[in-house]
């Protein structure tokens, strides 16, 4: 049975801690820091409920669309904030606890098209040099080989973009902000295993199990028809998993796909290497992209 907590009792956001990406304190040592467990990490819950991200990130000042009474890309924006967000998480706890875990940690918020939207006001999208506050109920926290939960309430993401991009000046800093976030970060550092693609999209449904077949070449085939699927999906219509903007749409090659050795009963983990293409980019800008990523299997739900 999973073992779920819950953190009773709120604290005050006028009297609780802000963290920020930048931080003017001293490391902690890595021989010094806290085991990654669950009062360990209930107590940095506890003491940590506002984060910070101020920097430069990928929304486009004068995306192609906007005017269209259509443009809609809130799910998506919800997704790519919603990773952010997360990844603000880890970075701040891992100053203070030791995330060197062999298992992989599925580390989840929902922040929702509602809330965006009233976090956004009148915007579409987040407007570059302009600050908003979004607001997330609950951090989940799971280990997917023990399946042991650790669920932590309220708290509060400042957000502010700080580089202005324009449509015929997206470089590779922007494809790489984008990679390192869209479905979770498909960038990420092979040991990392806090910071990881999910690959929870129906369009990668077949991927488990040409994993765990040994059906290699049919696991690339299956991840580049997944990805090519959301990337070069509506943009209007306001899918979720789509990279936001046709600037940002690419296909992919699949160089290098390698299971990973890690159990768990819902998921199966590989490490993916590729080739992506941007036409909207400089006339075709590659960029590569390695990181871990998660599957659903088939007979199990989420």
């Amino acid at each position: 049975m999973k073992k779920i907590l819950s953190i009773l009792g709120s604290i005050s956001l006028l009297t609780s801690s802000t963290i920020s990406v930048v931080s003017c304190q001293e490391p902690v040592k890595p021989e010094e820091k806290l085991e990654f467990n669950k009062e360990n990490v209930s107590n940095f819950f506890e003491e940590n409920k506002e984060f910070n991200y101020e920097g430069d990130f990928i929304f486009i000042s004068d995306p192609e669309g906007i005017d269209n009474a259509d443009f809609n890309v809130f799910n998506s924006t919800t997704d790519i904030i919603e990773s952010l967000f997360l990844k603000t998480v880890v970075r701040e706890m891992s100053k203070t606890i030791d995330l060197g875990t062999q298992d992989f940690i599925w580390v989840e918020s929902i922040l929702g098209t509602p809330n965006l939207k009233k976090s956004l006001g009148t915007d579409k999208y987040p407007s570059y040099d302009k600050s908003y506050t979004f607001i997330f109920d609950e951090v989940l926290i799971e280990n997917t080989a023990t399946n042991e939960r650790m669920v932590f309430n309220d708290f509060k993401f400042n957000f502010r973009q700080t580089n202005e991009i324009i449509s015929d000046k997206v470089e590779e800093k922007e494809i790489e902000n984008l990679f390192n976030y869209w479905l979770g970060g498909i960038n990420s550092e092979p040991n990392d295993r806090f910071n990881w693609a999910k690959g929870g999209n129906g369009s990668f449904h077949e991927v488990a199990d040409t994993l765990e077949n040994g059906s290699l070449d049919d696991s690339k085939k299956e991840i580049k028809s997944g990805i090519e699927k959301l990337s070069n999906r509506e943009i209007i219509e306001g899918y979720s998993g789509t990279p936001i903007f046709e600037k940002y749409r690419f296909t992919v090659e699949i160089e290098d796909v390698k299971l990973l050795p890690n159990k768990s009963e819902k998921l199966v983990f590989a490490n993916i290497n590729g080739v992506a293409t941007f036409p909207n980019i400089n006339n075709g800008q590659k960029a590569n992209f390695s990181g871990n990523w998660a599957f659903w299997k088939k007979r199990v739900s989420k």
